[in-house]
This record gives structure tokens, sequence and C-alpha cells, in this order.
């Protein structure tokens, strides 16, 4: 981890040098030790969907949102599009939990999908918001049920 700065303004040195605000280098070790808090969006920037953002201190880790994109008219056969969570892979053990700020299937529509492969972490939300992830939970395993059942049908059917 490199050298952290703080932000002070233009101050001057003993040769009168000035030093940008960026340059001047912590001397205090409260700060010098001080860690970084961590904001990575993993989707929702500059578009309509996929919110989800990651914040990290230290080891621990909060997201906030799950969501889903729904395709592009050139997507053809892709249901819906889910943020990409290889960052978090190896992590799970950290994750504190997940807020969900409200219910719209833009901030909690691929949660069934991923809390499933983060761990089932907890999860954080006004109640409305809870059911409604768990009512999208119950939608996803009827439908991965019923779709398992007619590849399974289609497949003895088919010999």
């Amino acid at each position: 981890m490199g050298e952290k700065f703080i932000q002070l303004g233009n101050i001057k040195t003993k040769n009168n040098y000035k030093k940008s605000r960026y340059q001047t280098r912590f001397k205090n070790k409260k700060y010098r030790d001080m860690e970084n808090l961590r904001i990575i969006p993993l989707g929702g920037c500059e578009e309509v969907g996929r919110n989800m953002t990651v914040f990290e201190y230290k080891k621990d880790i909060v997201i906030l949102d799950m969501g889903l994109q729904f395709p592009e008219e050139d997507m053809p056969g892709v249901d819906y599009v889910i943020p990409n969570i290889e960052y978090l892979k190896g992590k799970e053990r950290n994750i504190e939990g997940v807020i969900f700020s409200h219910g719209h299937l833009d901030h909690i529509g691929a949660a069934p999908i991923l809390l499933k492969k983060l761990g089932n972490p907890l999860i954080i939300g006004r109640p409305l918001t809870i059911e409604m992830i768990k009512h999208r939970q119950a939608d996803i395993l009827i439908t991965s049920k019923t779709k398992y059942t007619l590849d399974l049908l289609l497949s003895l059917f088919s010999r």
C-alpha cells in the first residue's frame, strides 16, 4: 500500500517551495495508519438498472442493492442482466450484510441469484422491500423447478 496524503491546501516548506495540496504527506501516525473506505460500483453507473455498490472498509464489506437490468433490443435471448460479482469472489465471509434501498427490480431483481452465490448474507431493508425479495425468491425457485421438470419431461419424450 502506498503512502497516504492529506488534502491541506498549498503550504510552504523550509525552502519556500510550495507543495500542492495533494502532495502533503501524513506526518501524524494516527492518520498514517488510517484505512480507506473503498466504494466500488458493480453496476448501475450511467445506466438504468443493475444497481449494486460495494462499500469496503478494512476487511468488512457492506453491499447496497442487487438489481437487474432488462436487455436492450440488441440482446436477443437474454432475459435479464445482473451485476458482475467477480470482485467479491473469495471475500464472501467478509460480507457483513446487504442493504436494499427499495423494492424496484433495478434494486432487488438479482437478489435471489446473487444472495445464494454470496453465501446468503444478512439482508437489511424496510419490511415491504424484504417481503418483495422473499416473493421474488419464491418466484425464481418455482420457475427453476418448473424449467427443470419441463427439461426432464422433454428429455424423456424425445427418446
